[in-house]
């Protein structure tokens, strides 16, 4: 019984498209929040600090070190970008969860990957099996879907990912 839950979870994770950018039409820009990747979806009436940030909102909810609490200055959905401490919510569980700013990019060829990171801005925190697969970290303020794209259109690049942190949960 476990293994083949196991099994499902592990289907699931790593046929699901993670990192496909898109935005809704603006028919429905009543309907908010427009801006996804994957199965996750803004919320721009959300934010995520840490407890010291925190100047007195009320905790929605607790991810991690982080809290998310209600933003007062809203973004503007034209202007939301998928950013560092951004809040998603996951469209399948529903479950609140904070984007960190790491990036997982798998390729071929580690040299080109890390001149345009460098280029980007980007910081390398790992680099695996011999620099193919490189864990980078992006500044508070960099759009992660524009820094996606341009990592995808590197040659031998094959995965790029955005980081999410999400509440795990545990079979009982």
């Amino acid at each position: 019984m476990k293994l083949s839950t196991l099994f499902l979870a592990t289907l699931v994770a790593t046929t699901s498209p993670l990192v496909v950018a898109q935005t809704s039409t603006p028919a429905d820009a009543a309907t908010a929040p427009q801006t996804t990747f994957g199965v996750y979806q803004m919320q721009p009436a959300l934010r995520a600090v840490t407890a010291e940030q925190n100047s007195g909102s009320q905790v929605v909810e607790q991810l991690g070190a982080m809290q998310v609490i209600n933003n007062n200055q809203a973004a503007d959905l034209a202007d939301s970008k998928v950013q560092t401490n951004t809040v998603v919510r996951n469209v399948l569980t529903g479950e609140l969860a904070v984007v960190t700013g790491r990036i997982s990019v798998l390729s071929k060829d580690a040299a080109s990957v890390k001149a345009v990171a460098s280029r980007l801005g980007l910081k390398q925190l790992h680099s695996f099996n011999q620099g193919k697969v490189l864990m980078l970290q992006a500044g508070a303020d960099t759009d992660l879907l524009a820094v996606t794209e341009q990592l995808k259109a590197i040659s031998g690049v094959t995965t790029v990912r955005i980081d999410v942190l999400e509440n795990k949960q545990e079979s009982r």
